[in-house]
């Protein structure tokens, strides 16, 4: 009897082994199926936001060229045809480079004509500033060391005390000519504009974009090529920059103003070699705002005020 009971034991302590192993399976084919769909959701949510990802981006590439599209919609409807856009992209160095030369133009301007002059004539150049203030020589050597540092300029060379000699020859290629004969002075009101306008909260590409260099055929079949425009909320606003003479062009740009439609506070002619009294003379005979680098920005800010577009910060 007591062996009977013993074995019976052992019969139900190897069923609750078999149980165990069962239930044991049970739970890892429960746990493996929880973990499956758990991936699977984890996958589907990635997809989703793959996906999401993939339409925002679309989205704010196209809202990105949306008011570069305005622009050159505005060009067209003023029966403007539109020959060409050029592609976006420069080195940041160059606008370092921009704005340093806006900012210390009255400095440097001397320098920058005997570049052009350089230029021109392939023959290198050699100044002499032992009569020159401090402060202009350091402004000339930055500039033409920051020249060097990119390869604007072959050579460059400054011998201080006693000589005090400045000896420079630049690159004859084309994207150095195109920025030393004035290029410069284009980025600079870019760049200084948006500097503006990010200040008061406007955002880039969605309350402001703008166009440069753009080649257009005038209604009469010739070409011609807008220096910048901008479009800040509703309103266009053209800038042309000149950096030598400028009485050859003033009546054409003033006659391209009005064909635009665009009113003489918000088309801008910036001559660097003009006073602030011959830029109010030349205004008062053309439909253009004619200033100088010690003018435009106000008279820039002054045309957003009078539209009503440019906030005040509180």
């Amino acid at each position: 009897m007591k062996k009977e009971i013993i074995k019976e034991i052992e019969n139900i302590g190897s069923s609750l082994e078999e149980i165990g192993k069962a239930l044991k399976n049970i739970s890892k084919y429960l746990s493996d199926s929880e973990n499956k769909f758990e991936e699977k959701a984890l996958d589907k949510k990635k997809d989703v936001e793959k996906m999401e990802k993939e339409q925002n981006v679309e989205i704010l590439e196209r809202d990105y060229y949306k008011i570069k599209d305005e622009i050159i919609n505005f060009l067209e409807n003023n029966n403007f045809s539109i020959v060409n856009v050029p592609s976006e992209g420069k080195p940041t160095s160059l606008d370092t480079i921009s704005k340093f030369i806006g900012d210390k133009h009255e400095y440097i301007k001397d320098f920058l004509k005997k570049l052009k002059k350089s230029l021109n004539t392939g023959n290198p150049i050699r100044i002499y500033m032992k009569d020159y203030p401090e402060e202009k020589i350091t402004y000339i050597c930055q500039l033409a060391s920051n020249l060097y540092s990119i390869a604007f300029l072959k050579e460059y060379k400054y011998s201080k005390s006693p000589k005090y000699i400045l000896y420079a020859d630049p690159l004859r290629e084309p994207l150095v000519i195109n920025f030393i004969n004035g290029k410069w002075l284009e980025d600079y009101l870019v760049l200084k504009i948006k500097e503006n306008l990010d200040k008061k909260g406007f955002v880039e590409g969605v309350d402001y974009d703008y166009l440069q260099n753009i080649k257009i055929k005038l209604p009469n079949g010739n070409n011609f090529e807008l220096d910048v425009l901008f479009k800040i909320n509703d309103e266009i606003f053209w800038f042309e920059a000149k950096t030598g003479d400028y009485q050859q062009y003033v009546h054409k740009y003033s006659k391209i103003s009005n064909l635009l439609g665009i009113p003489q506070n918000r088309a801008f002619m910036l001559i660097t070699e003009i006073t602030s009294a011959g830029a109010e003379a030349v205004t008062s005979l053309f439909n253009m705002t004619v200033c100088n680098l010690d003018t435009w920005e106000e008279k820039f800010i002054n045309s957003l005020k009078e539209i009503n577009i440019f906030k005040e910060q509180s």
